[in-house]
């Protein structure tokens, strides 16, 4: 553990997460993402959620904070664990946010929920579940929460394209470079050559 730490450490020396706020404050609004692997971890087959936060406008996208942690149920289906995660989401991340973000803009932000599962999305908005008809006693408390939350207008739903899930980073690993890039840029972490020559020198310096 201690030599993937420190190999992930000199891997990443020229990252670093950027972000930029250039509207006034009643253009902002909170975007979070959310997204699950399905039945990831192969030693007992549980699924892991991602969330991603950000401050976002017509010119702005500010990071606030990201999770990626394994889930503590079960899940039968992708939409499943996407219902899991996007609870977590709003639940331990979107919901808290508004307190914070109400103080300081002086007025209740929006708060849209970027999802890739359409069958997920459409849950949220309407309550109702007839394909998962075993999901009462597993996530019903879950679903019924979010479409409570949904219908109070303490959030909005946005159906989100798969290539654009911020949140996909979080949830898996990857072994195309492209795609990993990819993600970076996503989450607002870009490839910086200056710095990364920089901290040579300084290294060869010292």
């Amino acid at each position: 553990k201690l030599q993937r730490m420190v190999s992930y450490l000199n891997g990443s020396l020229s990252y670093r997460q950027i972000g930029f706020v250039g509207d006034p404050l009643d253009k902002l609004y909170i975007g979070l993402f959310s997204d699950a692997d399905f039945a990831g971890d192969r030693k007992d087959f549980k699924s892991t959620t991602g969330i991603y936060a950000v401050l976002m406008g017509p010119n702005t996208f500010f990071p606030i904070g990201a999770v990626s942690k394994k889930q503590t149920v079960c899940s039968h289906s992708t939409v499943e664990a996407e219902i899991v995660a996007a609870y977590a989401a709003m639940r331990s991340t979107g919901i808290p946010l508004l307190d914070l973000w109400e103080t300081l803009m002086g007025r209740k932000p929006d708060i849209y929920l970027f999802e890739d599962n359409q069958a997920t999305l459409r849950i949220i908005q309407t309550g109702k579940y007839p394909t998962l008809r075993h999901v009462r006693r597993m996530h019903g408390v879950s679903i019924s929460w979010l479409h409570d939350a949904f219908v109070d207008n303490h959030f909005k739903v946005w159906d989100c394209d798969t290539n654009y899930q911020a949140a996909d980073i979080f949830t898996k690993h990857f072994t195309d470079v492209r795609k990993w890039r990819h993600a970076l840029d996503l989450i607002g972490v870009v490839y910086d050559p200056i710095l990364l020559r920089s901290l040579n020198s300084s290294l060869v310096d010292t």
